[in-house]
């Protein structure tokens, strides 16, 4: 079974889903189900999954049988597959779950991370809260680009994806800032452009396609300007090119600034040994 995204409604549908028999034997019980991407790690995480308050009717009037019957003739009732439950289960959800509130718990560092299913203007939406804040940002991500990065993840969780938009775009401009590019964002990627060319950029940027960045700093832009009034430019800042994008700055924040933190604590240690290594 694959790994569960629990960053998303669908994600924790189908986590509580899978695990029917639990719920409705106990729906406060705990669970071990998906990932989540956990600030404090800075990575995804499996993470236990409680539910603390659920709608009436939530976990309650399943039929654990299936009703069949040869020529109108009443035959003793057939349990459910495991499948033919979680189907149940899922139709049940999709048709309405708020209002619902939820805890993970990070299994590696114990993050708490608290959510609630709430209802949206149009249908269920999902709002996701980290004890730790951070969003993406790693252990040596720069406080200022930190600092975006966890007002995105802010925006992100409650479905106000054209301010994480803006937010992530901000924090690709402090990325290229910090590494001495000069002027607007669109003037820092040019100048990495060149830079790459004449060999003079950062180790990091040399292995990353220029035209990601040409993405974020033009759907950012459009995410900030009022493009004249036409909002219809909003509809294509959808959850999943938000996804993308934060995918893609993560990539970035590795190779920036973790990568270079592990390789020099690494050979700090190997020279520790290599020094202490009596010499002949």
């Amino acid at each position: 079974m694959a790994t569960l995204n629990l960053n998303t409604l669908d994600g924790l549908r189908k986590a509580i889903a899978e695990n029917a028999d639990v719920f409705i034997g106990n729906a406060l019980s705990s669970v071990t189900a998906g990932t989540v991407y956990c600030p404090r790690c800075s990575d995804r995480r499996r993470v236990t999954l409680r539910v603390h308050y659920y709608r009436d009717g939530t976990f309650t009037g399943f039929r654990l049988h299936a009703r069949k019957s040869v020529s109108g003739a009443p035959v003793p009732p057939t349990p459910l597959t495991d499948g033919e439950r979680i189907e149940q289960m899922l139709k049940r959800l999709e048709g309405g779950m708020s209002p619902f509130l939820f805890t993970y718990v990070c299994l590696q560092c114990e993050c708490l991370f608290t959510g609630v299913v709430y209802s949206g203007p149009e249908k269920d939406e999902l709002a996701l809260f980290s004890k730790s804040p951070g969003g993406i940002a790693t252990a040596h991500t720069p406080k200022a680009v930190a600092y975006y990065l966890d007002q995105a993840a802010r925006c992100q969780s409650v479905g106000a994806l054209s301010a994480a938009m803006a937010m992530y775009r901000a924090s690709l401009e402090h990325i290229l800032g910090l590494a001495g590019f000069k002027g607007m964002l669109h003037a820092k990627v040019q100048a990495l452009v060149a830079a790459i060319k004449d060999g003079s950029a950062p180790e990091w940027s040399k292995r990353l396609d220029v035209a990601y960045l040409n993405c974020i700093k033009e759907i950012g832009n459009a995410a900030i300007h009022t493009n004249g009034g036409d909002i219809s430019v909003q509809e294509h800042i959808s959850a999943e090119l938000v996804a993308l994008i934060q995918v893609t700055i993560e990539a970035i924040i590795d190779r920036a600034y973790e990568e270079p933190a592990k390789d020099k604590a690494r050979l700090e240690q190997m020279q520790a040994v290599a020094a202490a290594v009596p010499k002949k």
